[in-house]
């Protein structure tokens, strides 16, 4: 299957099996099928656009992923896994995989975040993320799998499997300027005299109207 479709949704559906073409389009796409979705155009561009959901028996394969360039996944595999090349940086919404081979395998040449808030983003037996970083300090991708494998630089990790969050053990520096970070945008409001004197590794140091020094 083929389509361009510019300015609309675009939404294919099949009792059985569905082989991806290019399939374009800068509103979203939805494909469904009862059987298994694949790649029928090598290693060129299956999916363009705004948000891909699919659901199939499985969706691509370990040896043929899906190649897609949209901003947000989500996807369902009856029977099997989820294979996807993003060429981009990519937001996942809900993404399972059931049944045998329920593997999530997710390649990304930018930075795989959260597109659902607090709600799981992947269910699966196994799930094997790669990306430029993967997910952030303040909004964590939450997973619940039995194996999980990440490709990102340990301090640009921040990944939550079971309830459990994966220790990082990458650059403490990165993490505590972004707990500051989050420090900032929450502290009380501090009046115009007050002056933030310095940065240190553990917290923000202001000086108050009455000149005492204060570590927050």
């Amino acid at each position: 299957v083929s389509t361009n479709n510019t300015g609309a949704n675009i939404q294919l559906t099949d009792a059985n099996s569905i082989q991806l073409g290019t399939v374009t389009t800068t509103d979203d796409i939805t494909v469904i099928a009862g059987g298994a979705i694949t790649d029928s155009n090598g290693s060129s561009n299956n999916i363009t656009a705004g948000t891909a959901t699919f659901s199939g028996a499985s969706i691509g394969t370990n040896a043929d992923s899906l190649e897609a360039t949209i901003d947000t996944l989500n996807a369902i595999a009856v029977n099997g896994g989820v294979f996807i090349e993003e060429s981009d940086g990519l937001a996942l919404g809900a993404i399972t995989a059931n049944g045998t081979g329920n593997n999530v395998v997710i390649t990304a040449l930018g930075p795989i975040t959260d597109g659902n808030g607090t709600s799981n983003n992947i269910t699966a037996s196994m799930a094997n993320l790669s990306a430029t970083s993967i997910g952030t300090f303040l909004d964590p991708i939450e997973t619940g799998v039995g194996t999980l494998t990440t490709n990102a630089p340990s301090e640009k990790t921040f990944v939550i499997n079971n309830n459990v969050l994966l220790k990082n053990e990458g650059d403490e520096k990165i993490k505590r300027r972004a707990e500051n970070e989050f420090r900032k945008e929450n502290l009380p409001h501090i009046p115009a005299e007050n002056e933030v004197l310095m940065e240190e590794e553990e917290c923000l140091i202001f000086l108050t109207i009455e000149g005492n020094a204060i570590c927050l």
